[in-house]
């Protein structure tokens, strides 16, 4: 408990997390009603904070660019953890893991306010890479059945069964050798 007749401030840093500030702020105001409060959150910081959320709810894993000493960077890595989605805080393109990453359909950018827009663009290129060189899952099958008819596999195939009916349907005894 804090000694009465003293004035209470509260401020927050302008990358504080928005959610968890609104908490303090209503436990603090329940307690000390005459608080002056001050939102200094930015709100440009917030709306990538939500769209964090939505994005680690709707990819495969999350990727966020930015320095790993910069609040609101680790913040938004903390946000797409907390959502449950792999998350892969690097600092430029040398920092990813790009074997890692290949596993994942669907790998969400985002980056720190402070970030600058090239380094973040040539983590995406570097990403681009990888998801444009898997196939989908119909396009390997496609691949797979056109392989299997061009090498004459198929024709192979189909002429092995042609004779082994044949032969069976003139009572011939096949013998596997």
């Amino acid at each position: 408990t804090l000694p009465s007749g003293i004035k209470l401030l509260l401020v927050a840093q302008s990358t504080f997390n928005r959610q968890l500030f609104e908490s303090i702020r209503g436990k603090i105001l329940a307690r000390y009603p005459d608080v002056d409060v001050f939102d200094t959150i930015c709100q440009t910081t917030s709306r990538r904070q939500e769209e964090v959320r939505g994005l680690a709810r709707e990819s495969d894993a999350v990727v966020v660019v930015g320095g790993y000493h910069r609040s609101n960077t680790k913040r938004l890595v903390e946000i797409a953890r907390k959502e449950g989605a792999p998350t892969y805080h690097v600092a430029s393109t040398e920092d990813l893991d790009l074997d890692g990453l290949s596993q994942f359909s669907t790998i969400a950018v985002t980056a720190g306010a402070s970030t600058p827009h090239w380094v973040t663009q040539a983590v995406v290129e570097a990403l681009s890479e990888i998801t444009e060189a898997r196939p989908t899952p119909g396009e390997a099958i496609l691949h797979a059945a056109s392989g299997i008819v061009e090498s004459g596999l198929y024709a192979s195939c189909g002429a092995a069964a042609m004779t082994v009916t044949s032969c069976l349907l003139q009572n011939i005894r096949l013998r596997w050798i």
